[in-house]
C-alpha cells in the first residue's frame, strides 16, 4: 500500500510541476520542468531506497520497488512531454 500512496505522491508533485510549468510559460521551457521533476524523483526514490536498506530489506527487493516508485511517474512525465509538446 505504501508502494502505491508514493507512486501517487509521484504523480500529484508532477500535476502541480505541470501547473507551475502553464503558469511560467513564456518564461522558462516547459521541458525544463519536467526534466526537474525527474531529477527531484530520482533524488526522492533513492533516498526511499537507501532507508529501505538500512532497515533491513534486501537490495533486490528495494530495487523492484525503486522502479515502480520511480518509473511510473517518470514514464508519465516523459509521455507528457512528448504528448503535449507544442501545447505546454
Amino acid at each position: 500500500m505504501r508502494t502505491f500512496y508514493t507512486i501517487l505522491i509521484g504523480i500529484m508533485l508532477l500535476l502541480v510541476i505541470l501547473f507551475i510549468s502553464r503558469i511560467l510559460r513564456g518564461r522558462f521551457s516547459p521541458t525544463l520542468f519536467f526534466i526537474l521533476f525527474i531529477l527531484i524523483w530520482f533524488v526522492a526514490m533513492s533516498w526511499n531506497m537507501y532507508m529501505g536498506i538500512q532497515a533491513g530489506y534486501a537490495v533486490k527487493e528495494e530495487f523492484l520497488i525503486f522502479l515502480l516508485n520511480f518509473g511510473i511517474p517518470s514514464l508519465l512525465a516523459t509521455y507528457v512531454i512528448y504528448k503535449n509538446k507544442s501545447s505546454i
